[in-house]
């Protein structure tokens, strides 16, 4: 039998590690202030997804939405950060 697992520590703290490389700060719930640049994890609706498999097993799907953070400055070195940490992230893959 699967060892029992948390969201939280297996799903929310994995995905914040993988984005960890691409963002100064990663946060696996939103905070009160946020430091750009960072990535905010929250939970997406439907927030779980159950798929029967035969009579024994369940397979879940948790979706969340990841919003980047950056800081706003109207000069061509922050739209340069903000483009390479976009195309930075559609170029990182990572399957927990």
């Amino acid at each position: 039998m699967p060892t029992p697992t948390t969201i939280s520590t297996n799903v929310r703290d994995a995905l914040a590690t993988a984005l960890s490389s691409v963002a100064a700060s990663v946060y696996s719930e939103p905070p009160e202030t946020v430091i750009p640049p960072a990535c905010i994890i929250v939970p997406d609706q439907p927030y779980l997804e159950s798929e029967f498999i035969g009579n024994a097993s369940v397979r879940v799907k948790i979706n969340f939405v990841v919003t980047a953070a950056v800081a706003y400055y109207s000069n061509a070195g922050a739209l340069d950060n903000l483009e390479d940490r976009k195309s930075t992230r559609l170029n990182s893959s990572h399957r927990l």
